[in-house]
């Protein structure tokens, strides 16, 4: 009798650990490049379509994503849930970035374009862009040239931070401090405007 317990038991321990190993996120296959694309743009919706996947690496329960968005080299986070893949964050210029801290990314460049069409209307009817820096001078642009429903949130980033403005001849620089909400370092957000020119960047 004390054999046959001794038998169940075994079996029962056998059956219990291919349930924990068969029923966690490692049965996941390798996600294919059209599901990870599918994936991404239901993430970024801002981004569908835009991100190129160029390859996978996966490590059991994780996987790295090499991928190209907007001209620069990007690599997506993917995590194993019980039942899908989920992006876990994303690595850009030297910065990991978690998924709300990306959508705050997108909402603050989304902003600075919308300053720096305002900055171009000003300039085309003026002759010159503002002259005076920062919050100072982009609240020349309200109410004719942008009409944000607060005259100062206007001007203020994913992370409750004002823009920075600088100006120079004929150029200007429009700056968010970035996730950290501190200026000069690798996460701050440019958007930078010459005579017949626009870039945008994320980190220094």
């Amino acid at each position: 009798m004390l054999d046959c317990l001794r038998n169940a038991h075994r079996l029962f321990s056998l059956l219990l650990t291919l349930v924990i190993f068969s029923c966690g996120p490692s049965e996941l296959g390798t996600p294919t490049t059209d599901e990870i694309s599918a994936l991404l743009d239901a993430s970024f919706p801002r981004a569908a379509g835009q991100v190129e996947v160029h390859g996978i690496e996966r490590a059991e329960n994780t996987a790295r994503v090499r991928a190209e968005y907007a001209g620069s080299d990007v690599t997506v986070l993917l995590l194993a849930s019980e039942s899908a893949w989920v992006v876990d964050g994303v690595e850009m210029g030297g910065n990991i970035y978690t998924i709300d801290q990306l959508h705050s990314i997108g909402d603050s460049l989304v902003l600075m374009q919308e300053v720096s069409d305002a900055l171009a209307v000003f300039r085309a009817e003026t002759g010159a862009y503002p002259l005076l820096e920062d919050l100072i001078g982009l609240r020349e642009l309200v109410p004719d040239y942008y009409s944000p429903r607060d005259r100062d949130a206007g001007f203020i980033d994913g992370w409750g931070n004002g823009l920075r403005y600088r100006i120079q001849e004929d150029e200007y620089t429009l700056t968010s401090d970035g996730p950290d909400g501190r200026g000069g370092t690798t996460d701050d957000l440019f958007l930078i405007t010459g005579p017949g020119e626009e870039a945008a960047s994320v980190g220094q």
